[in-house]
């Protein structure tokens, strides 16, 4: 059964990890939660930290994610928020994480989701390297085939190679890389 996990903002935004997360959830080993509000916390980092990329490109981009994973939206948490203890600008993450019944909040912020905020309600606080490396773990075929997929898949002319998405992947979740490089380099690869 896919672990259900809410995609905080921040691990929404790094392109290479997004996507990743994405395929890994295509491929029913994660469910993604997300709302309303991570999406548009997604698309201002975007916009902050690239001005060269336009709001109705972003736009398309979501309405992208949104139409792969039409179920990955959840509303309704917004009551609960002022009952979480974490970190004040992600009690919505937390909250988001009880209603949808996550088992897990997908943050590069684990000091906004301490253990005494998120244990009441049976909510993990995972890095996304952690989660990669216990999905390798678990999933090892899946988790590389994904990664050559995306290899595959990229619009570069010539496609990135392996490698190239493993270092890309690697500036979010370099333990992740290394592992997979390793494990890829006992298949041969």
């Amino acid at each position: 059964m896919a672990l259900r996990v809410v995609l905080d903002a921040c691990v929404l935004y790094p392109v290479a990890l997004r996507d990743c997360l994405l395929r890994v959830a295509e491929l029913d080993l994660l469910q993604i939660v997300w709302s309303r509000r991570i999406l548009d916390e997604m698309k201002v980092a975007i916009l902050r930290r690239r001005p060269d990329i336009d709001s109705p490109r972003i736009d398309l981009m979501i309405d992208m994610m949104r139409t792969a994973f039409p179920e990955a939206e959840v509303d309704g948490w917004e009551a609960l928020g002022g009952q979480m203890r974490n970190e004040p600008n992600d009690r919505h993450v937390l909250a988001l994480a009880v209603h949808a019944r996550a088992q897990m909040v997908v943050t590069a912020n684990l000091k906004h989701f301490p253990a005494d905020a998120c244990d009441p309600y049976a909510v993990e606080a995972i890095t996304p390297d952690d989660l990669l490396c216990r999905l390798l773990e678990s999933s090892a075929p899946t988790v590389i085939r994904v990664i050559r997929q995306f290899s595959e898949d990229t619009p570069s002319n010539p496609p990135m190679s392996v490698d190239e998405i493993l270092q890309a992947i690697g500036r979010s979740t370099p333990l992740f890389a290394e592992r997979a490089r390793a494990l890829l380099s006992q298949l041969g690869d």
